[in-house]
């Protein structure tokens, strides 16, 4: 599963904005960093899985 694959960190941030339906604050807050970074996880996450999606 491309879930499965992403860093800790990645698959915590998507699981927390998605899963867990959190605001953008709670999560970067949950993971102990800024809103700003947790933007950078959730870009860089859904980027790898974009693309082992699409078989790249």
């Amino acid at each position: 599963m491309a879930l499965a694959d992403l860093p800790p960190r990645q698959r915590a941030a998507i699981a927390l904005a998605y899963e867990q339906e959190l605001s953008g604050a709670e999560a970067a807050a949950a993971l102990s960093i800024s809103e700003r970074a947790l933007e950078g996880l959730l870009r860089r996450a859904r980027l790898l899985l974009r693309s082992r999606l699409e078989g790249s």
